[in-house]
């Protein structure tokens, strides 16, 4: 028995490319927020050396 699917993609086509967009929010997901916690804490670093600043001069 042969199976003709000419009409679209099947299942497993939609299951892949599901499974590949998942892949691909994840990865850039955690790349976002490892992004983003590096500029905050490059702010808060900043800003605590612009307090010792202002409290040596005072």
């Amino acid at each position: 028995m042969k199976i003709n699917n000419n009409d679209g993609m099947g299942t497993i086509e939609i299951v892949f490319i599901i499974a590949i967009l998942i892949g691909l929010a994840l990865f850039f997901g955690s790349f976002v927020m490892k992004y983003t916690k590096n500029q905050v804490d490059k702010i808060n670093e900043t800003n605590l050396q612009i307090e010792k600043v202002e409290y040596n001069d005072n």
